[in-house]
C-alpha cells in the first residue's frame, strides 16, 4: 500500500513540476513520464530489465504524444492518464497465470512499436491544415483519443505481464535506468526510441519464457508472431511524425520538402520549404506567424519613441522566420538575432539557405529596438517559455536607455484576456506598456522605459534619417493612426 501511495506521490509531484514550467527544460516531460512509469512499476515489483524498458518506452510516448499535440505538458498528461488508466485495470484483474506473461508482455511491445505508426496513420487520414495554425485549439478530441487509449491498452498488457516479477528496489534501479535513457531520447527521434522499447520488451518477454526450448505450442506461435509484429511496427516506425505533418503541409501546397529537423527536447523546430517557394519554421509541427506587415509596422512604432541617429540598431528576439528578418533589414539600422535555442537557430539558418549570420551585428551595446513575436500556439508554456522574468530580463538588457520592445500577439490568439495578459507580464520590466490591434488582426505590445509614449505623426520624425528615405510618410501614418490602442489599466 505504501509502494502505490509512493507512485501516486511521484505522478502528483511531476504534474506540479509541469505545471510550474519545468517542462520548457529539456527533456523534463519525458524524463518525468519515465519517473512516474518507474513508480508505477516499483509498487507492482517489476523486473529491473522490463523496468527499464517500459520506463523508456513512457518517457519517449510522452515526447510524441506531446509534439503530435503541439503542448509538451498535454503529451505528458495523455501519456500519464494512459499509463494510470491501464495500471488501475490491470491491477483490478486477476493475475495473469505465469506462463501466460510472456505473451501479455509481447503484446505490450507490440503496442508500443506500434504506436508511431498509428500516429502517422491519423496524421495521413486526417490532414487538416487548421492544425497547422491553431495546434490542437480546435482539434477533434479523437485525434488524441486514439493514441492515448492505445497507449493505456499497451500499459495494462504491460502491467499484467510484469505484475510482482521482482522487487521494488529492483524496479526502482530498473526505472532508473529508463529515466536516464528517457533523457537521451532527443537525441534519437522519440518515435524510434519508443518503437525501439517496445520491441525490447517483446524480445524481453521471449527471452524470459525461454520459449525456443518449449515444444511447439499455440501459445508459443502466438508469442512469436507478437514479436514478429514488434519488430515490423518498430521497422516502420522512423520519420511517422514527419510525415504526418507533412500530409497536413500538403493541404495546402503539396510537393514541398523539409530543409531541416531539429529537436532540442524543449521543442522540435523545422524549415519547410513549399512547391511555390515560400519558406516557414515550425514549432512542434504548428506554422509560426511570420508577417512582415505587422514587423514592420511594429519596428515603425518602436523605433520612433525617441530620436535616433543614422548608427541605429534592431535587436530580433526568436524571430518567426524569414519575412521578419527581411522586415527589419528594411529600416537599414545594425541587426541583431537573439535565438531562441540552437535548434530555432538551426532551423533558420536552414530557410535562409545561406550564411546570413556572417552580416549580422555582434558588437556590445544597447539596442534601439527589439522585436519578439510569440509563438504558436500560444499557450500556457509558450507564455512561460518567452515571457519569463529571465527572459524579460535577457530581453530588457539587450536595450539601450531608451530602447522601446514591441511585441507581436498572432492574430488567432489576440483576443482582449491575451492582450492585457502579455500587457501585464512585460509591466514587469518597462515603465510604460500599452497592447493595440494591427491592421492585420495581429496584437501588438508596446513596451518603452519611460513614462510616456509617442503615438502618430510624431513617431515618423523620431525615425533614423536613413529610414524616412524608405519609409511612404502617408502610409505609414494612416497604418498608425489605425491601431486599435486599449485603454490602460486603471491607476492603483
Amino acid at each position: 500500500m505504501r509502494r502505490r501511495a509512493l507512485a501516486a506521490l511521484v505522478l502528483a509531484a511531476s504534474a506540479l513540476a509541469l505545471r510550474a514550467g519545468l517542462e520548457q527544460a529539456p527533456h523534463a516531460a519525458s524524463m518525468l513520464a519515465a519517473l512516474c512509469a518507474a513508480a508505477a512499476l516499483a509498487a507492482a515489483e517489476a523486473p529491473p530489465a522490463a523496468a527499464a524498458t517500459a520506463s523508456l518506452a513512457a518517457g519517449a510516448a510522452a515526447r510524441l504524444l506531446g509534439l503530435w499535440s503541439g503542448d509538451a505538458l498535454l503529451g505528458f498528461a495523455l501519456t500519464a492518464a494512459a499509463a494510470g488508466a491501464g495500471a488501475l485495470a490491470a491491477a483490478a484483474a486477476a493475475a495473469p497465470e505465469e506462463s501466460a506473461r510472456p505473451l501479455w508482455g509481447a503484446a505490450s511491445g507490440a503496442l508500443l512499436a506500434a504506436l508511431p505508426s498509428l500516429i502517422r496513420f491519423l496524421g495521413q487520414n486526417s490532414p487538416n491544415p487548421v492544425f497547422l495554425f491553431r495546434g490542437w485549439g480546435d482539434a477533434p478530441w479523437f485525434l488524441l483519443a486514439q493514441p492515448a487509449a492505445w497507449l493505456a491498452l499497451g500499459a495494462w498488457c504491460a502491467c499484467r505481464a510484469l505484475r510482482g516479477g521482482g522487487t521494488a528496489a529492483g524496479a526502482w534501479a530498473g526505472g532508473s535506468v529508463g529515466v536516464l535513457a528517457a533523457a537521451a531520447t532527443p537525441p534519437v527521434p522519440c518515435e524510434i526510441a519508443l518503437a525501439a522499447a517496445g520491441a525490447a520488451l517483446a524480445l524481453y518477454s521471449v527471452w524470459r519464457s525461454r520459449a525456443w526450448t518449449a515444444p511447439r505450442s499455440p501459445r508459443s506461435r502466438a508469442l512469436a508472431a507478437l514479436v514478429l509484429l514488434a519488430a515490423v511496427a518498430a521497422a516502420g516506425a522512423p520519420g511517422a511524425l514527419r510525415q504526418a505533418w507533412t500530409a497536413r503541409l500538403d493541404a495546402l501546397y503539396p510537393g514541398g520538402v523539409f530543409l531541416a529537423d531539429a529537436d532540442d527536447g524543449s521543442a522540435d523546430w523545422s524549415a519547410y520549404r513549399f512547391s511555390r517557394g515560400e519558406r516557414d519554421l515550425l514549432r512542434d509541427g504548428v506554422i509560426q506567424r511570420d508577417d512582415p506587415a505587422a514587423a514592420g509596422l511594429a519596428l515603425l512604432a518602436a523605433l520612433g519613441q525617441s530620436p535616433r541617429d543614422a548608427d541605429c540598431r534592431i535587436a530580433l528576439v526568436d524571430p518567426p522566420g524569414l519575412q521578419s528578418v527581411l522586415a527589419a533589414r528594411a529600416f537599414k539600422c545594425r541587426l541583431t538575432v537573439l535565438d531562441a535555442d540552437a535548434a530555432s537557430a538551426r532551423a533558420l539558418d536552414a530557410e535562409f539557405g545561406s550564411p546570413w549570420r556572417v552580416e549580422l551585428d555582434t558588437a556590445p551595446g544597447g539596442a534601439d529596438a527589439a522585436l519578439l513575436t510569440l509563438a504558436s500556439p500560444w499557450n500556457a508554456a509558450a507564455r512561460r517559455r518567452q515571457l519569463s522574468a529571465r527572459g524579460l530580463a535577457r530581453l530588457r538588457s539587450r536595450l539601450g536607455a531608451n530602447g522601446a520592445a514591441a511585441v507581436i500577439l498572432p492574430a488567432l490568439f489576440a483576443d482582449d484576456a491575451n492582450l492585457d495578459e502579455v500587457a501585464a507580464d512585460l509591466r514587469r520590466a518597462f515603465a510604460t506598456v500599452r497592447a493595440a490591434r494591427l491592421p492585420g488582426g495581429d496584437g501588438l505590445i508596446l513596451a518603452v522605459p519611460g513614462d510616456r509614449m509617442i503615438g502618430g505623426r510624431d513617431i515618423l520624425t523620431n525615425l533614423p534619417p536613413l529610414a524616412h528615405t524608405l519609409v511612404d510618410p502617408n502610409q505609414a501614418s494612416t497604418a498608425l493612426d489605425n491601431l486599435r490602442w486599449r485603454p490602460p489599466p486603471p491607476a492603483k
